[in-house]
């Protein structure tokens, strides 16, 4: 049953499994003769040999000791040593760690890119084998000790980004870097590419690159069980498959479409390796370049002096040679005797008890000692320099003035190493502490104290200056804030107060009108009023004018004779042996008479006052059986005096009854109405 990689992806989140004991396996680091043809033609013409690489580095990681917040992982350092081997035999300069903390990570990081990446003439190889994750799209190498992502700040402390491994990439001066990651995850410092590689080396093949390869992609299962790294030894190795154009050479693009190819076959399309260059147009023109084992090496060839034939300045890598070289240093007490082996012989037969003996003998000695004597022996010149220098950052001093050697101290950044000379045609410094030599330190890291207290002035002057500027810029800044916010609340304040006039006069304006119009509807209704007033006064006059030259007078009239007859009178009249009771009233130009007689009943009498004073017809209804009848005649002449009398010219009344003539009558009167009664009924 396989181990399986998990590559989870929760949202935009993923992790995957993919260890550290710390075995160095320096190597004989050689470089690789390859012949440039004319084009990308296959089969096109040998324009020349160069040497494309003068050194070949690799750094060879396995994490599979996690701590609980990460799964173990079955055969990361298992993959990590066989591919170290591998590389070996390919002639790598080989630097194999396992279990990596997060500080144990960055540092072996920078030490490979930095200090052995310097060397422009170079190939570097990265194998990484452990947790990969990814987090929004940005990719991060996962230390053993590294906590649960959802500790999100912890996390990105401890763990290494791939933005974080473009800058090391970028930071080294190798020609080609190749970095493979038996991990999955998602980044974008890389194009991903597919296209077929070109199929011979070219000029173009030479130009800088950085490529990387991974197993897999993000939120995929990355199996766990050798295959990547089985097929990847396959490629490098002997398998013809890789080797897309035959050319015995293994390009870096030739190794991703194979591997791509099958490793989605293998796993049914479940994982699929992704493969490509840097994004920067600068470092994604080469190719990085494997020799396949079926190659024979190259010889190299040395400088020809005038002494030296062409066969003497020529060494192979050949067995009939290996052989005689080993007994003479089997031996030996001395591991540069074996790391001299090892340059010559890179693939050769006794290379691995090589390695075993020179490691052997390195720790049995003190690392001064070493190269004190290495010094001696091999009399490495200097040019003298006799000063102080500081170390820019933590910088490794080395038994030799090459970056693969023995590490004796590592000095930290800032502190002060005296300086006794540099190695001629080499980037080194011999360096020196309390009088004795102490080993080698790559120069680039030093700089003399000088100097270094005169750019520290420098800069601390600039740091000053640029503090000063910057409390000045922010002291405006707040200046400018301050009064732009007293602007801003002054035309705050000036709107507000402009504003609440308006307000005011548009109130004032309002209630003006309003009390204008106010005034004008009381005017209005004033004048209405009296209007109406004086119609109804007008009205009143006119029915009082008109009643009055109608009607009976307010309490009496006078009769011809000088007699008066009050409204509401009644009186007797007596006729014969007959007595009438009459009563008389008047309302408006209504008249009224009422005759009563014991015998014979007569109804009330009624009639009309005319404008002439004439009466018109009256009816009287006569209750004893007869005939109604008539009394009528032209018995009165108005006349409407100011003290509300009616004179009377003449009364002339006549009762005429079945031809019975009425004499004049005596009236006593009597007045049953009095002045405010008649006055409340004529004003209704």
């Amino acid at each position: 049953m396989h181990q399986v990689l998990y590559c989870l992806l929760v949202g935009v989140f993923g992790f995957c499994t993919v260890i550290s004991i710390d075995i160095g396996a320096h190597a004989a680091s050689r470089g690789l003769n390859v012949e440039l043809r004319a084009s990308n033609v296959k089969d096109a013409p040998v324009t020349e040999t160069i040497k494309l690489y003068g050194a070949s580095h690799a750094l060879v990681i396995g994490n599979d000791m996690y701590n609980g917040a990460w799964p173990r992982v079955s055969n990361a350092v298992k993959d990590a040593r066989l591919v170290a081997d591998a590389l070996i035999d390919k002639g790598f300069d080989v630097t194999l760690k396992t279990n990596l903390k997060s500080r144990d990570l960055v540092e072996a990081f920078e030490e490979f890119f930095f200090e052995l990446g310097r060397d422009p003439e170079a190939r570097l190889f990265l194998w990484y084998a452990g947790h990969g994750y990814s987090e929004r799209g940005e990719g991060y190498l996962v230390p053993i000790d590294a906590p649960d992502p959802s500790d999100t700040s912890d996390f990105l402390r401890s763990s290494l980004s791939l933005r974080r491994m473009g800058e090391f990439v970028r930071g080294a001066d190798a020609r080609h870097i190749l970095s493979v990651f038996d991990s999955c995850f998602a980044g974008t410092i890389f194009n991903v590419g597919r296209a077929k590689p070109p199929p011979t080396i070219t000029r173009a093949t030479t130009r800088l690159v950085r490529q990387f390869l991974t197993s897999g992609d993000a939120g995929q299962e990355v199996s766990d069980d050798g295959v990547f790294r089985k097929l990847f030894l396959r490629a490098i190795g002997s398998e013809s498959d890789a080797d897309a154009n035959g050319d015995g050479f293994v390009a870096a693009s030739e190794l991703g479409l194979f591997i791509t190819s099958e490793i989605t076959n293998y796993s049914n399309g479940s994982q699929t390796p992704r493969n490509g260059k840097l994004n920067d147009p600068e470092l994604n023109q080469g190719d990085f370049i494997f020799k396949l084992s079926s190659i024979a090496p190259m010889p190299t060839v040395a400088k020809v002096t005038a002494n030296q034939t062409t066969s003497q300045a020529q060494r192979f890598d050949s067995r009939e040679h290996d052989l005689p070289f080993w007994e003479s240093v089997k031996d030996s007490k001395d591991p540069e005797m074996f790391k001299a082996y090892l340059q010559e012989f890179p693939t050769g037969s006794f290379r691995r008890l090589a390695h075993i003996k020179r490691e052997a003998l390195l720790k049995k000695r003190k690392p001064v000692q070493t190269a004190s004597m290495n010094r001696k022996r091999l009399k490495i010149a200097l040019e003298p320099i006799e000063s102080t220098y500081v170390a820019l950052r933590n910088a490794n001093v080395r038994s030799m003035p090459v970056s693969n050697a023995d590490r004796i101290v590592t000095l930290e950044s800032g502190s002060e190493i005296y300086v006794s000379g540099k190695v001629l045609a080499k980037d080194w410094f011999a360096v020196e502490r309390n009088g004795k030599f102490l080993g080698y330190v790559f120069s680039k890291l030093l700089q003399n104290k000088a100097e270094f207290d005169t750019v520290r002035m420098e800069k601390a002057r600039a740091e000053a200056e640029i503090s000063a500027l910057k409390k000045r810029q922010l002291e405006k800044e707040q200046r400018d804030y301050k009064n732009e916010r007293k602007r801003i609340e002054d035309v705050r304040i000036k709107a507000e107060s402009q504003l609440a006039a308006k307000r005011e006069r548009e109130r004032e304006q309002l209630l003006k009108r309003t009390e204008e119009a106010r005034l004008k509807l009381e005017a209005a209704l004033a004048l209405a009023k009296r209007e109406v007033e004086s119609e109804a006064r007008l009205a009143k006059n006119n029915r009082r004018s008109q009643l009055s030259s109608l009607t009976t007078p307010k309490r009496k009239i006078t009769i011809s004779d000088g007699s008066t007859i009050w409204r509401g009178s009644e009186w007797v009249e007596k006729h014969g042996d007959s007595e009438y009771k009459i009563k008389f009233n008047a309302v408006g130009n209504r008249y009224t008479f009422e005759i009563k007689h014991p015998n014979i009943m007569l109804l009330p009498c009624s009639g009309t006052i005319h404008p002439n004073g004439d009466l018109s017809t009256t009816i009287c209804n006569a209750g004893h059986g007869n005939n109604d009848r008539e009394i009528s005649g032209s018995i009165f002449q108005i006349e409407i005096e100011n003290h509300g009398t009616i004179n009377f010219d003449k009364l002339n009344h006549m009762l005429r009854r079945e031809n019975f003539n009425v004499p004049e009558f005596y009236m006593n009167l009597k007045d049953d109405l009095d002045q405010s009664a008649f006055d409340q009924e004529m004003n209704s």
